[in-house]
């Protein structure tokens, strides 16, 4: 079971087999195959007197209701609608049987696997054996070398990737996943802890994303302080929190430049002003909130959007970068609930009673959410159920008993 839902989270979450006609269609199947899984294991659980069968709990139940409700209002029944539709129906249903503690580990395992492959699959670029690998093509036209485990972009700018992709669709997602499990990684229970910081702290070093960069002093914060054998003062508490708030703001206006200057100096790719990457990591913000304004109050729905976010830029074919904007400029104020809820969540996420880590924890998150497109991530919106409703579930709904329900 546990190995079904890992592989589905991967495919589903920015896996770049899945940016292909076929491949959009595997991950519709996959969250469908994975539901029906859980579902069948849960009666079965129930006819072998094993459990109580499929435990939902009621908070996790509502809020996704609430989430499918809002997708098939603003924008009624649509492929688009009806794979975010299962998208969340499937996270609802992950959370309910993962532990969020062994969720948090099993990703943590999953993510040294893909990192050391990333590695290697960078290594590869400079031998013989990358002629050998297959190819394919993402909707845009981008070549990538297929290594199942790993990928990169053939040829970008220079001639060789130059950047870790890992298995995702670029270094950018890769960056986020690793700065994720950087956090997640605890000391106290993690063998070779020093060994698998090192591991991640590397690739997202490789990976030359401008926002990973920014978001490392953040980083560096939430390990240091989120320590046992110690208590931070007041006084330290108060100068730490004034420091990520710069920092944060620092980060959230000059990780482009940093990017400009990764990618200046390294050769990585171009730099111009039609550069829609550039574009939409610099204007998504203010993009999504117009979009908003202009449709309010209940936005422009999840399938207009990537074609109201278009006519901002004529080059631009893809939906913008901002999560939490988007589900203003999708939903208008259906959305805000939303965005409280992901703010709330954060907070909490870091597992920690020190309000530095949580505060650090919380403003790594929002740079992520601010500068990459996850709404349609089956691995953030799971995030999303867990930390807000999927750490216990007190008041459970048995699905597999229609007409029964637990207190």
């Amino acid at each position: 079971m546990n190995l079904i839902i890992i592989l589905t989270i991967i495919f589903c979450s920015g896996y770049f087999l899945s940016i292909t006609t076929l491949g959009s269609t595997m991950t519709i199947m996959a969250m469908a195959v994975c539901s029906l899984v859980i579902i069948l294991e849960g009666v079965l659980q129930r006819k072998r007197k094993l459990q109580g069968g499929l435990l939902i709990g009621r908070k996790t139940f509502y809020l996704t209701a609430y989430l499918i409700a809002i997708v098939l209002f603003s924008s009624g029944l649509s492929s688009i609608v009806g794979k975010q539709v299962i998208l969340y129906f499937c996270a609802m249903l992950i959370v309910s049987v993962c532990d969020w503690n062994d969720f948090k580990k099993e990703y943590i395992r999953v993510m040294v696997v893909i990192s050391c492959f990333a590695l290697i699959g960078y290594a590869l670029q400079y031998t013989p054996v990358i002629n050998m690998l297959p190819t394919m093509v993402n909707y845009n036209g981008t070549v990538y070398v297929n290594g199942i485990l790993f990928s990169f972009i053939k040829y970008t700018y220079s001639g060789l990737t130059e950047r870790l992709h890992g298995l995702f669709w670029e270094p950018g997602l890769f960056a986020t996943y690793l700065a994720i499990a950087i956090a997640f990684l605890k000391k106290e229970n993690t063998k070779n802890y020093w060994i698998t910081l090192g591991l991640f702290t590397v690739c997202l070093i490789m990976t030359k994303s401008g926002a990973g960069i920014a978001m490392m002093p953040l980083i560096l914060i939430i390990k240091l302080t989120d320590r046992k054998d110690e208590e931070l003062s007041l006084r330290r508490n108060v100068l730490l929190c004034g420091v990520l708030i710069l920092i944060f703001i620092i980060g959230q206006i000059g990780s482009d430049v940093i990017d400009q200057w990764l990618n200046d100096y390294l050769l990585v790719k171009l730099n111009d002003t039609s550069n829609v990457s550039n574009f939409m990591r610099t204007n998504a913000v203010l993009v999504d909130l117009q979009i908003a304004w202009n449709h309010f109050p209940f936005g422009v729905g999840i399938a207009q959007y990537a074609p109201e976010v278009a006519k901002f830029n004529s080059t631009l074919q893809s939906s913008g970068t901002s999560t939490i904007t988007t589900y203003l400029a999708e939903y208008g104020v259906l959305g805000i609930p939303v965005v409280l809820i992901w703010i709330k969540a954060l907070f909490q996420i870091a597992d920690s009673r020190k309000f530095v880590t949580r505060l650090a924890t919380l403003l790594m998150f929002l740079t992520i959410l601010t500068k990459e497109p996850h709404g349609n991530l089956l691995f953030m919106n799971c995030i999303l159920l867990y930390s807000t409703v999927g750490y216990r579930s007190l008041s459970l709904i048995h699905i597999s008993e229609p007409t029964r329900l637990a207190l």
